[in-house]
């Protein structure tokens, strides 16, 4: 049975000498994050334009096939 005034152990963090560096990532260069931010945003404009838009873009694309004289 623990008393009151019984000190509880603790795990605490501590080194444990397993030689492990993790380095903070550098900062981006303003112009590459420009970059990468495009591209992310085009990424994001396919990825969530809807099955619908894709198929009238379909439909559009064959229907000017089809109206071009062979």
């Amino acid at each position: 049975e623990l008393h009151d005034d019984t000190p509880v152990e603790t795990q605490s963090a501590k080194d444990k000498g397993k030689g492990i560096l993790v380095e903070d990532p550098k900062p981006k260069k303003k112009k590459d994050q420009i970059a990468m931010d495009a591209e992310f945003d085009a990424n994001m404009r396919f990825l969530l334009k809807s099955k619908e838009e894709m198929e009238k873009e379909e439909e559009e694309i064959i229907k000017s096939i089809n109206e071009t004289p062979a």
